[in-house]
């Protein structure tokens, strides 16, 4: 390998060294993403091949990470083959400096991944998930030690929450100095990340008269399409999760000539979803399913309309609660018919959250739920089942938290029982 500037001036440093290895290895692992490795393991011929080749092409992987966002030429060559230049040096790798928070930074719609890289060195196997956007970080300021973990290809956990905050006012100070100069298609996708990651109080001081309502012309679906502002004059959308959906979002009127519109996406897939609850405001949601070839598939509504919730097919929601894996109980939308047991938002550590209306970036009633996840015939590595599990410390722990504080611990004891009542014929097939 050799760094340089110039072909008549060089200089830098240049590493040569020999493998000394089998050249069938008995045995092999790689991550399956596009690599060199990967090619070599797709191009071995074992009757022609007299060599597999896996623990060079790592080493040329390695290297061609470290390349990546380097500013420094690198050159590597194996035996009689030609030089390879893996990094020309010199050109820009990030669009956006900003000083204050030691970052470099670029920044793309959501349909990008984003990377992280410590003083231009690639931090492999730590992400930055982000709606509406996504990002090219790179940290240059801060201790290594305090930054990165030993083996430095992931970000320290502790660390990890201050380059979120340091990330998004970097990104917002961009936004707010370069509105103008962003391409059409990047405004839509970062007007919609300003609204949900400001105030309007916030709004007016960073980016003054400036109009933010870019994501009105975002163009939503295919066959049919619609922009995202017709889609929100609409009184009531449905969302239909399909985990096997990896398309386009598809849109569809709703066949009763109502003015309801349905949306079909991957689950993994919800700042759309987020963006459009947010704008809907605290509204009414329905949680129903249809009988389809492949069994009762869930479908989430959102409403224009009081605010309220109604969970229509209690058996589904079950079964969907009993397959959760974090910790054995959870909160639960808390519905009118128990409304003495709705309990203050945060009330609980992460993680107990409710799944239903996961997605939905807007605050609806919830409730403790009366049963625990348990494992079955005593064997923890395998199937669970429900148990009923309630007791004076879960009345005292709702009554401590009540959203309603005129609700008295009688009044608690009675909702409990009477949802164990309604619900018990939902659940005793999981019990």
């Amino acid at each position: 390998m050799q760094t340089s500037v110039k072909e008549h001036k060089t200089f830098g440093t240049d590493l040569e060294f020999e493998i000394d290895r089998k050249a069938i290895p008995s045995r092999w692992s790689v991550q399956i993403r596009p690599s060199m490795a990967t090619q070599v393991i797709s191009s071995y011929d074992f009757v022609n091949d007299e060599s597999l080749d896996i623990d060079i092409a790592k080493i040329v992987d390695e290297v061609n990470k470290f390349a990546y966002a380097s500013y420094i030429p690198i050159h590597i060559k194996l035996d009689e083959q030609n030089e390879v230049i893996l990094s020309k040096g010199g050109e820009k790798k990030f669009d956006y400096f900003i000083e204050d928070k030691g970052l470099e930074l670029s920044i793309s719609t959501s349909k990008k991944e984003s990377r992280i890289f410590y003083r231009n060195q690639i931090v492999s196997k730590t992400l930055f998930p982000c709606d509406f956007l996504s990002f090219q970080i790179n940290i240059l300021s801060g201790d290594a030690k305090t930054i990165l973990t030993l083996n430095r290809d992931a970000i320290q956990t502790e660390y990890y929450q201050t380059l979120q905050q340091d990330v998004k006012n970097a990104a917002l100070k961009v936004l707010s100095e370069n509105n103008n100069r962003l391409d059409e298609e990047l405004k839509k996708y970062a007007s919609m990340y300003i609204e949900l990651n400001t105030s309007e109080e916030q709004r007016k001081v960073m980016f003054g008269s400036v109009s933010l309502d870019d994501w009105k012309r975002l163009v939503v679906g295919e066959n049919p399409s619609k922009l995202l502002e017709d889609i929100l004059a609409y009184d009531s959308i449905i969302f239909k999760k399909d985990a096997y959906y990896s398309g386009e979002v598809q849109l569809k009127q709703s066949d009763d000539n109502t003015n309801t519109l349905e949306i079909i996406d991957n689950p993994h897939n919800s700042e759309l979803l987020t963006f459009i609850t947010h704008k809907f405001g605290n509204q009414k949601l329905r949680y129903y399913t249809i009988e389809s070839e492949k069994g009762k598939v869930v479908y989430i509504e959102l409403s224009k309309g009081n605010s309220e919730v109604i969970i229509d097919d209690w058996d589904i929601w079950f079964k969907q609660y009993l397959s959760l894996s974090h910790y054995s109980r959870n909160l639960m939308p808390c519905i009118d018919a128990y409304k003495a047991l709705q309990i203050k938002e945060n009330a609980v550590i992460w993680g107990c959250q409710d799944f239903t209306f996961s997605s939905i970036k807007q605050n609806y009633p919830k409730m403790v739920c009366p049963y625990i996840r348990v494992p079955k015939d005593g064997n923890m590595y395998w199937t669970n089942k429900l148990c009923e599990s309630v007791s004076e410390r879960l009345y005292q722990f709702v009554y401590d938290n009540r959203y309603d504080e005129s609700v008295t611990m009688d009044q608690i004891k009675e909702a409990y029982q009477k949802f164990l009542n309604d619900t018990r014929s939902s659940v005793q097939e999981l019990l």
